[in-house]
C-alpha cells in the first residue's frame, strides 16, 4: 500500500525530472532568485558584455513588471534595494501560470543612458530578463530580442536611474 509520504516523493521526483528534462528547472531557479543584488550583478554583466561601447554609458533606468491597469507594462524602480521582489516574483507568477496582466511586455528590463553625443549603439539600450539566460539579453538584435514594454511606458532619465556609472562601477543613486 502507498503512503502517503511515499506519494509526495514520487510526485516531487516525476516534478523535478520534468523540470530537469524541459529546462524548467533553469527557468524556476531564475525567477526564484530574483533579488536586487541579483538584478545589480546582471546589470554589471549586461553592460560589460552586451552594451557596445559600454565607456559611454553612463546611467541605468531598471524596469519592473507593473499590473496596475490589469494590462502588463514596464514600470521604473529608481531604487531596486528597497523594492519588494517577492512582490515582483508572485505577480510574474500569477501572469505566466493564471493568464492574468497580459501584454507584449518584458518581466524585468533596463534602459541604458549614454552620454548625449552618442546613440550609435542604441540597439543594445534596452534589455529584457531572460529566464533561460538568468540575465539580461538585448530586446532587439540577433538571437535575442522580445517586447521591452507596451506604451505608456515611462522614458529613463538621469534623475529616475537607478545606477550611475563611476569608474567602470554601477552605483545606486538611492533615490
Amino acid at each position: 500500500m502507498i503512503t502517503i509520504a511515499k506519494f509526495a516523493a514520487a510526485a516531487a521526483l516525476v516534478l523535478g525530472a520534468s523540470l530537469l528534462l524541459t529546462g524548467g528547472f533553469a527557468r524556476y531557479k531564475s525567477w526564484r532568485s530574483l533579488s536586487p543584488a541579483h538584478v545589480l550583478t546582471a546589470t554589471q554583466w549586461y553592460i560589460a558584455n552586451r552594451a557596445r561601447q559600454a565607456n559611454d554609458v553612463t546611467a541605468v533606468c531598471v524596469y519592473v513588471l507593473d499590473c496596475s491597469d490589469d494590462r502588463a507594462r514596464l514600470a521604473i524602480v529608481p531604487a531596486p534595494d528597497q523594492y519588494d521582489f517577492r512582490a515582483l516574483r508572485q505577480l510574474i507568477w500569477v501572469r505566466r501560470f493564471k493568464g492574468r496582466c497580459q501584454g507584449y511586455t518584458a518581466n524585468l528590463g533596463l534602459h541604458i543612458l549614454r552620454r548625449p553625443d552618442n546613440d550609435r549603439y542604441a540597439g543594445s539600450d534596452q534589455a529584457i530578463w531572460s529566464f533561460n539566460n538568468d540575465r539580461f539579453i538585448p530586446s532587439s538584435g540577433n538571437w535575442s530580442g522580445g517586447a521591452f514594454s507596451e506604451e505608456p511606458w515611462e522614458r529613463c532619465t538621469i534623475d529616475r536611474a537607478a545606477y550611475e556609472v563611476q569608474g567602470s562601477q554601477l552605483v545606486g543613486k538611492g533615490n
